[in-house]
């Protein structure tokens, strides 16, 4: 009867946390496309474009060519993303701790969504820029494979995992430090509750890594093959730092943190809709005060089994 519970719950937690996810990515892409487009256009000399003239551009193109550009690539990535996070985490938490288990787990979500996330972003980023300068960002997946190869789809993995699992890890530990502290006057344990903690956390993680997002975007939507004056095309890699480096002299810091505002807003707003199921920080948070599970081999006779008496160590033992 207990694992048909846990099975259960593992199943409806599946589906909750698809169908918020999805139902996120509908109500928040038009911000989505406004901060990649944003980001893509920063350039030197050049003020970078606020939130109100992406918007703005976006709403002059129609739905499905401007506010929700890439829609698609973007549908998918947020169904399968809850998906495979749960079942790696289910695998991974037996012998790891809660919030380790979560980590490897968002990697491997990073790694494996890494190509709809490239086409995503490059579907979105061409907003804002001219037509000669976007024409690469509309290339079918075909022409890209043949152009730049399968491996460009894993273009600004490195950007992509530090932002992604150091913004899940900061979310996870701020979840669970606020679930912690504030009491139960406070409504604990309401939905309320934990959608005020979810969007709290959500903002803070958001903002501290701003720059690794905007850095990604400028690495994704960057031109791999180019042609030369002498015919021959040329390659050019967009590097993790160099890319850094030269936003940091086109925008200073306002460029560093370009669609930093898009991107907060739609963690709040997320936080708030999903609530515990906002990158599932209530499973994180109940598993993180739980025993570790670990193997305790005994001896052909138990009774020659001693346990220290000043042992404080938490233990979980499961008889089968």
């Amino acid at each position: 009867m207990r694992a048909m519970d846990a099975k259960d719950e593992f199943s409806m937690l599946m589906r909750a946390g698809i169908l918020g996810s999805v139902a996120a990515c509908v109500i928040s892409t038009p911000l989505d496309v406004a901060r990649r487009s944003m980001q893509a256009a920063i350039a030197a000399r050049k003020t970078p474009p606020s939130l109100r003239e992406a918007l703005s551009a976006a709403s002059k193109q129609g739905v499905t060519g401007g506010l929700f550009r890439g829609f698609v690539p973007s549908v998918l990535h947020s169904a399968l993303s809850p998906a495979l996070w749960l079942v790696v985490y289910h695998s991974q938490k037996g012998h790891r701790e809660a919030v380790e288990a979560a980590a490897v787990a968002r990697a491997v979500q990073v790694v494996a969504l890494q190509p709809l996330e490239f086409v995503r972003v490059c579907r979105q980023g061409g907003l804002l820029l001219s037509v000669g300068a976007s024409a690469h960002l509309e290339r079918g997946l075909g022409e890209m494979i043949m152009s730049d190869g399968a491996g460009s789809f894993w273009r600004a993995l490195v950007p992509t995992m530090l932002r992604d699992v150091t913004a899940s890890v900061a979310f996870w530990q701020c979840y669970i430090t606020l679930q912690a502290s504030v009491g139960p006057g406070l409504g604990e344990g309401s939905a309320l509750h934990s959608a005020g903690l979810a969007s709290a956390s959500a903002l803070l993680a958001a903002v501290a890594t701003q720059p690794l997002d905007v850095a990604k975007t400028r690495m994704q939507v960057n031109q791999l093959m180019r042609s030369g004056e002498d015919g021959y095309k040329k390659v050019k890699q967009a590097r993790f730092i160099a890319t850094l480096r030269e936003t940091w002299t086109a925008g200073g810091v306002r460029g560093l943190w370009t669609g930093g505002t898009a991107r907060a807003s739609r963690a709040v707003f997320a936080g708030l809709l999903l609530g515990p199921l906002f990158q599932f920080g209530h499973v994180v948070a109940e598993d993180a005060v739980k025993p570790l599970r670990r193997a305790l081999v005994l001896p052909p006779d138990p009774a020659n089994t001693i346990v220290h008496p000043r042992s404080r160590r938490s233990m979980f033992i499961e008889v089968k």
